[in-house]
């Protein structure tokens, strides 16, 4: 089953302005290397967290583990060769079982994002036909 959300992103005041599901967000950047070293990878970054905090809050109440207050560290590294490392530091509360600290640990490495990221992703870029009707979500991404 083929799964499509949508976003629109727009330059609004040397910022970005990501819309979607009735939210914005505004994002800026100083410059290049800032692109780089810090707003939008900590955009992913914590794309990521709140995945696996949603993620790990849903498997809780299913099997009715109190959760208190946990929390992840996610760190990233890029090698010359453009590859790069997450790195997960789950926090989870000290008063959870063994048994339990397993099932949130299993289901943090099982959360969308991180799924996406694992995977073989592949962008495909296109340039919008200006003299058409401007509409999200059309076939044309649709994964083949």
């Amino acid at each position: 089953m083929e799964h499509q959300n949508s976003i629109r992103v727009q330059l609004d005041d040397d910022q970005a302005l990501i819309s979607g599901a009735g939210r914005s967000l505004r994002v800026s950047q100083k410059d290049r290397a800032d692109a780089v070293s810090s707003c939008p990878m900590h955009l992913m970054l914590g794309a990521l967290g709140a995945c696996i905090m949603l993620t790990l809050n849903a498997v809780a109440k299913q099997k009715g583990i109190t959760l208190i207050r946990p929390d992840v560290r996610l760190d990233y590294a890029r090698n010359g060769n453009g590859d790069t490392r997450f790195h997960v530091a789950l926090n989870l509360d000290s008063h959870l079982t063994d048994r339990e600290r397993k099932i949130l640990y299993q289901s943090a490495r099982i959360c969308e994002v991180g799924k996406v990221l694992q995977s073989n992703v592949r962008i495909d870029y296109c340039l919008e036909d200006q003299s058409s009707e401007k509409e999200l979500g059309t076939q044309r991404y649709a994964l083949g």
